[in-house]
């Protein structure tokens, strides 16, 4: 008798959920109270920061005591993805115990959270442009402040650069710039 390898039947993937536009664009605002935008005021020129903020569509949220940031996480398709809760000190670093997620908080019912690389709406508008890929959104929005000649997204996490992420830089010129 010879065994045959029945490989198992794939389960389909749920699509990715989105964040409502609405709540997206209500954190477009206060960022003269957001501490991370404070923190690149203190680095940066105003035209620059201001810049920086339209660019990575950068969010405030009362969570916290108020002044916390918003990551968003907007695909290449503009869908919003995910918001990603960071509260700072107005010296830049981050407070520990104060992150969350957007549809964590609002208590969204069977979200399926598929991330993608902090800034990759960006790619569009810049199609044969160098990519570099850092880990820290903050660290990203400083890179492409400093460097603007490269598009500079962020992984989010360490173990978040994966094969799914990736496939948005497809044929471009990608250098990673892991943290220590």
């Amino acid at each position: 008798r010879v065994d045959v390898y029945h490989p198992k039947p794939q389960t389909p993937t749920r699509p990715p959920s989105y964040i409502d536009a609405e709540i997206f664009n209500n954190s477009l605002r206060e960022y003269d109270n957001n501490n991370l935008v404070k923190y690149l005021h203190s680095l940066f020129p105003f035209h620059k920061v201001e810049g920086l903020v339209n660019m990575y569509r950068i969010g405030t949220s009362a969570r916290y005591g108020g002044g916390t940031t918003v990551f968003w996480q907007i695909d290449e398709r503009d869908n919003i993805r995910a918001g990603k809760l960071i509260k700072y000190a107005e010296n830049g670093h981050r407070i520990h115990g104060k992150q969350n997620w957007v549809h964590s908080v609002l208590n969204i019912d069977n979200f399926n959270l598929k991330q993608c690389l902090f800034g990759e709406h960006i790619l569009k508008y810049e199609p044969g442009q160098t990519v570099g890929i850092v880990e820290s959104e903050k660290t990203a929005i400083i890179a492409a402040a400093t460097w603007p000649e490269m598009i500079w997204l962020a992984t989010g996490g360490v173990e978040n650069l994966n094969k799914e992420k990736v496939k948005p830089l497809r044929g471009r010129r990608v250098v990673l710039f892991p943290d220590a």
